[in-house]
């Protein structure tokens, strides 16, 4: 033990908060010493997603900080007294996390300062092994937080590889999980992590806040928005919710759901895959912070000028080109310096509505419908349905188990 709190003292006087996000991904989670190889493997993705939430990281820049990680875990950690260890974490790195979120608190959004609110009005804590924190829902909380304060949150689906095999097709399946803004927003104020538990049928993916944390936010409740009425508009709310269950009402709403699915698929896409809209393009960030809201994705084209890029989930909106073009303002602005700035709109289908809606604009837009974009390299073809880039010979998407037509 005496290593590890040499280690944690070094991070510590390095003031290397990333590592420590990385130490707290697996405390909060478990499963390691059933499952190791499945472990292993979904540490690695959920704090990807984490740090590029939190820091908005590249990839090498996640990687360096990984393998000091997976130096550690080899040399300190398999094998050591896990509840110890953990109580060793919190005495030494709580107040350094505590310091963190109360600096980001007086300058945070007004969506962000409404989720802190909704967190200590809403949420209970919970003892876990030995240690206070709160396992969050956050998909059941995102929905409710839409309904109180007339937001839109999004939830953003991905597949894995299953370790079931389908014998019928003789294709290994893929089980749907996801990761939502409301927890990818905790994140990247430093008031929790997304972690995993895994058992001997599923994995779970939870969002965790730890309860020192939590007691930090406290702190600011007075100043946070509250909800007129808050309690017995949330009795209201989860009578409606019953009855829908009950009734059957809510079906509904499907086609509202599935279509924010669907973009937030198509978002993952084009991060992955930027060159699905033109050859050359790299992403800088997706929903990119602004003072003007949050961009899709922000690129840069092969000559290093600025494009902007907007999912629009339905066909024909004005709306959408106001957006951009409020993006693209502030780009110009604050960052193109002697750079160029220019749009694209991705539609699911392409409608001609938007060819007039764009034809004012101050800067050049481009339409673009997902899907539909020919493969800027003569060895890979993008599959239609999730734009995941495969070799030329493939016959099955890597990514969704799409068919190709041959």
């Amino acid at each position: 033990m005496k290593n590890i709190e040499r280690f944690l003292d070094n991070v510590i006087k390095e003031n290397d908060i990333i590592l420590l996000d990385i130490l707290w991904t697996l405390f909060c989670s478990s499963g390691y010493d059933r499952h190791k190889e499945k472990f292993k493997e979904w540490f690695g993705r959920i704090c990807k997603r984490n740090l590029q939430k939190k820091y908005n990281l590249k990839p090498k820049e996640i990687k360096e900080k990984m393998l000091i990680f997976i130096d550690f875990f080899h040399h300190f950690y398999e094998g050591s007294d896990e509840l110890l260890m953990k109580n060793i974490l919190v005495n030494k790195t709580s107040e350094i996390l505590i310091q963190n979120i109360r600096s980001k608190i007086p300058y945070l959004s007004d969506l962000n300062k409404k989720i802190l609110s909704f967190v200590l009005h809403y949420i209970p804590i919970r003892a876990y092994r030995g240690i206070n924190y709160f396992k969050i829902c956050t998909k059941d909380c995102m929905d409710l937080f839409n309904l109180l304060f007339d937001e839109e949150l999004k939830e953003e689906r991905f597949k894995v590889k299953s370790d079931r095999w389908d014998t019928e097709s003789m294709l290994e399946p893929y089980e749907e999980y996801s990761f939502d803004q409301f927890g990818d927003e905790l994140m990247k104020v430093g008031a929790g992590y997304w972690a995993f538990h895994i058992s001997d049928k599923k994995v779970w993916i939870n969002f965790i806040v730890p309860s020192f944390i939590y007691e930090a936010i406290k702190d600011y409740k007075s100043k946070l928005p509250i909800i007129e009425n808050f309690k017995d508009k949330l009795v209201k709310i989860e009578k409606i919710r019953e009855l829908e269950e009950e009734w059957g009402i809510e079906d509904f709403e499907e086609t509202k759901t599935v279509s924010e699915v669907l973009e937030s698929e198509i978002e993952a896409s084009i991060r992955s895959n930027p060159e699905i809209l033109e050859e050359g393009l790299k992403v800088v960030g997706n929903q990119y912070p602004t003072r003007v809201g949050n961009i899709d994705i922000l690129c840069t084209d092969k000559n290093g000028n600025y494009v902007v890029v907007v999912l629009k989930g339905g066909t024909d909106s004005g709306e959408v080109v106001g957006q951009i073009q409020k993006y693209m303002v502030w780009v110009n602005e604050n960052l193109a310096k002697d750079k160029q700035v220019r749009g694209i709109i991705v539609v699911k289908e392409y409608h001609p509505g938007l060819e007039y809606a764009i034809k004012g604009s101050r800067f050049p837009i481009e339409i673009k419908t997902f899907g539909q974009e020919p493969p800027t390299k003569e060895n890979i073809k993008y599959c239609t349905k999730c734009g995941k880039a495969n070799p030329k010979s493939a016959k099955y998407c890597a990514k969704c188990g799409q068919k190709f037509w041959m």
